[in-house]
């Protein structure tokens, strides 16, 4: 049983007691009008209100009981639902372990470090290690069944620009797609405002979606599309794929429920998958749905909030919100052009680089905004041994970069601090920049 098997008894419970209470209200109603009348005795109208008195200390007395009941019940299933949260984490655990092993052993194999192998041998080496691959994903997906049935489920939201994450995920979606002849194509804008969710969870909603979109696409191509609505970020995976009964679609977010597949090709899936999804979507304060129609294909959508501002001190203070909340490190830039008069359309310049910053990132968490008459950059986990690196690639993107306004002797200065080490707030963080010497590019 879970919480909503659990409300349901408690709704059910409620019904006949409400129903009680209602018989009992409009017989007293009828009576009293009767009495006014002049049609009943007064020894009757008592006895009529004890027997509705009674009628209502029973009605209460059997609500009290059952909510006593619920209570314990409720309790109860807490109790349970952690032990089988703990059951499966060991279980788990002693899962993983020798398949960690199992996998690894697998891979030396595979790429002939241990000697040469022919080719049907790395064929069935290959099945091997997706097969591990596979009950790995189970494993994961029973933790994340039992974290949500628990509550425990951790959503640790921060600003992400989805454009970026999108990319990583068609990175590594990327070989799925060619083995069977897909397209996969990203189509997400980067200029789209970012959005405040969980980076890891984002990225596992993303990645289920178009692995279920491989899987039931023979031929054709996966689309990943974002746009703004409102407060919200609606991105959409479509495909070309075998597509989706209208039965179907209403219950495919349900737990353990799965799709009867007339292709012999099509491996059933364990009907976790998108139900894990949905709950992650709405714990993320989003939506999911799909829309299909048999054989032309899928179009799964979930919203994602946007940020509430998109100003840089905002993000700024997001970003050190979660930096001391989870204990991590992130390294704040500004960087600034000393010749701005030379440049006709000021603003529309600093857009410009400010998209061409952000189309630069690697990692999703990695925010770029406008700071006034400079360009702020929240990086993360970048250490002191790799900033020049970093600002070397910064350097070449923006030498081989054709702005559209841009004067010829362009001086770019870049400064920078780390959090937590320079400074714990962004006032402190600002300040040590400025003192710090400027870097030109």
């Amino acid at each position: 049983m879970n919480y909503q098997s659990l409300e349901n008894k408690v709704h059910h419970t409620r019904y006949p007691i409400s129903v009680l209470f209602l018989l009992a209200l409009i017989s007293l109603a009828a009576i009293f009008i009767t009495f006014i009348q002049g049609a009943l005795s007064k020894n009757y109208l008592i006895f009529s209100f004890l027997l509705i008195s009674f009628i209502l200390i029973y009605a209460g007395w059997i609500f009290h009981s059952d909510k006593q009941g619920n209570l314990k019940l409720q309790k109860g299933l807490k109790i349970s639902n952690e032990k089988k949260r703990k059951f499966l984490s060991h279980i788990s655990h002693e899962i993983s372990t020798p398949l960690t092993s199992l996998q690894e052993s697998l891979s030396l194999v595979l790429d002939g470090s241990l000697g040469e192998i022919n080719e049907q041998q790395k064929k069935f080496l290959a099945i091997a290690c997706q097969s591990v691959k596979r009950v790995f994903r189970l494993v994961d997906e029973l933790l994340d069944v039992s974290r949500i049935e628990s509550g425990v489920i951790k959503i640790s939201p921060q600003p992400l620009n989805i454009a970026v994450l999108a990319r990583g995920v068609m990175q590594i979606m990327q070989d799925s797609a060619e083995k069977k002849g897909l397209n996969l194509i990203s189509l997400i804008p980067f200029h789209l405002p970012p959005v405040m969710v969980d980076q890891d969870r984002t990225i596992q909603i993303l990645t289920n979606l178009i692995d279920n979109s491989i899987k039931y696409t023979p031929e054709g191509k996966i689309e990943v599309v974002a746009e703004e609505k409102e407060n919200f970020l609606k991105v959409s995976v479509v495909d070309t794929g075998i597509g989706i009964l209208a039965q179907d679609t209403k219950k495919i977010f349900d737990e353990f429920y799965q799709i009867k597949q007339e292709r012999s090709d099509v491996f059933p899936g364990r009907g976790l998958g998108l139900n894990i999804i949905k709950s992650i979507v709405e714990r993320q304060g989003g939506k999911i749905w799909v829309e299909s129609e048999p054989g032309k294909g899928s179009k799964f959508t979930f919203t994602l909030p946007i940020v509430p501002s998109s100003s840089f001190q905002h993000l700024l203070d997001e970003a050190i919100r979660f930096g001391r909340e989870e204990g991590k490190m992130f390294t704040l830039f500004l960087l600034e052009t000393k010749n701005f008069e030379e440049i006709g359309q000021k603003e529309e310049f600093k857009r410009e680089l400010e998209l061409l910053l952000k189309e630069t990132m690697r990692n999703s968490i990695d925010i770029v905004g406008i700071e006034k008459d400079k360009i702020g950059m929240v990086i993360w986990h970048l250490s002191e041994e790799k900033i020049g690196f970093f600002i070397s690639r910064l350097k070449n993107r923006i030498k081989t970069h054709k702005f559209s306004q841009l004067p010829l002797k362009s001086t770019f200065k870049i400064a920078w601090a780390h959090f937590p080490e320079d400074g714990r707030s962004g006032e402190t963080l600002l300040k040590k920049i400025e003192g710090k010497r400027e870097i030109n590019l």
